[in-house]
């Protein structure tokens, strides 16, 4: 098995663990409120503990995972397909170069910096499905 392969394979473990972190969190708040309407819980009660109830590790900890993650997935999955052979390595580092633009653009809430980012990993894509479709996927042969 080549390095760039176990790398990819690492950088997706990582960030697909990461992102389900974040869909945790995001959801954390909405489950907290439903369970709380649907048991006729005071609503006073329910302020208290979104405000203060939200500053434990078991939201910190899954946030920051979730934000590092994602960050470290990206790139450890950007520097697998720059190294790969399977799409030309300026797109595989396109890649590892959108993943500090997302966190700049989420951290400091300009969304061109975010679309900037996503673009960058849609000509990576863009790449990838063309090696695909050219060559197949690996263990058939390409149409």
């Amino acid at each position: 098995m080549s390095r760039a392969y176990s790398r990819g394979r690492g950088g997706l473990g990582v960030f697909l663990t990461a992102a389900a972190c974040m869909m945790t969190v995001a959801s954390l708040p909405d489950f907290i409120v439903y369970a709380g309407v649907t048991s006729g819980t005071d609503h006073a009660v329910l302020a208290h503990l979104l405000d203060d109830g939200l500053d434990v590790a078991a939201f910190g900890i899954p946030l920051v995972y979730g934000i590092f993650g994602q960050l470290v997935g990206v790139i450890l999955i950007g520097i697998a397909l720059a190294r790969g052979g399977r799409v030309p390595s300026w797109a595989g580092w396109l890649t590892v170069g959108s993943a500090p633009l997302l966190m700049a653009g989420y951290g400091s809430g300009v969304p061109p910096i975010v679309a900037v980012a996503y673009g960058l990993q849609l000509v990576t894509a863009v790449m990838a499905g063309r090696s695909i479709l050219k060559d197949g996927i690996g263990w058939t042969r390409a149409a």
